[in-house]
């Protein structure tokens, strides 16, 4: 029987706001879902990568690609 933590789920950000980025990545994280992905789409995209990845290295969360 495939298990919830067997599937690649993929959670999708898209058009949100850099003062919400980490409770956002926090919910993500409480629920399990390993992998985001910020989509270019969004306002100042790469730079929100690069704060998510600092989020990331310092509180173990998911971790977030441009798409």
């Amino acid at each position: 029987m495939i298990e919830k933590d067997d599937l690649p789920l993929i959670g999708i950000l898209r058009c949100f706001a850099e003062k919400d980025l980490q409770s956002l990545v926090e919910i993500f994280n409480r629920v399990k879902i390993r992998f985001l992905e910020i989509t270019m789409n969004t306002d100042r995209a790469a730079y929100l990568l690069d704060l998510e990845s600092v989020l990331s290295d310092q509180n173990g969360y998911p971790k977030i690609v441009l798409i």
